[in-house]
């Protein structure tokens, strides 16, 4: 996935040298990622969201421009490792810091049973929800 991003976004025009994965189900899937270097962050355990959130810290930190993105794929996954609590306290703490560092990001979720009460519980917080 990060190779073929970073491949459109190049044929693009668009600048990759800010560009941060941080792969929470891949390694358990028993996949690796080439050229994975600094700018890729491979989760031992996708039940590790503190894990998650450390990589996440590391690398906004070293986001050279002002204006930082965050794409979260997905609530949906991540329910599947992590109870609805864990979760919910873990995107709790993204839209937080998106909200206190000016951040924009977008947050997906797979419309289903499972992620109801989370995407209800979560999209006050937002500033919109989208359904497709």
């Amino acid at each position: 996935m990060k190779n073929m991003i970073t491949s459109m976004m190049k044929t693009e025009g668009i600048p990759t040298q800010d560009l941060f994965f941080i792969d929470c189900a891949s390694k358990t899937a028993g996949k690796t990622l080439l050229g994975k270097g600094d700018h890729v962050a491979m989760i031992e355990n996708p039940g590790s969201l503190e894990e998650a959130t450390m990589y996440l810290d590391r690398m906004l930190s070293k986001v050279g421009t002002p204006k930082k993105f965050i794409f979260l794929d997905s609530l949906s996954t991540l329910l599947i490792y992590n109870s609805e609590k864990v979760v919910k306290e873990f995107t709790h703490y993204i839209i937080n810091r998106m909200r206190l560092e000016s951040i924009s990001g977008i947050i997906l979720t797979i419309e289903k049973k499972e992620a109801d009460d989370l995407v209800k519980t979560l999209a006050p917080m937002c500033d919109a929800e989208i359904k497709f």
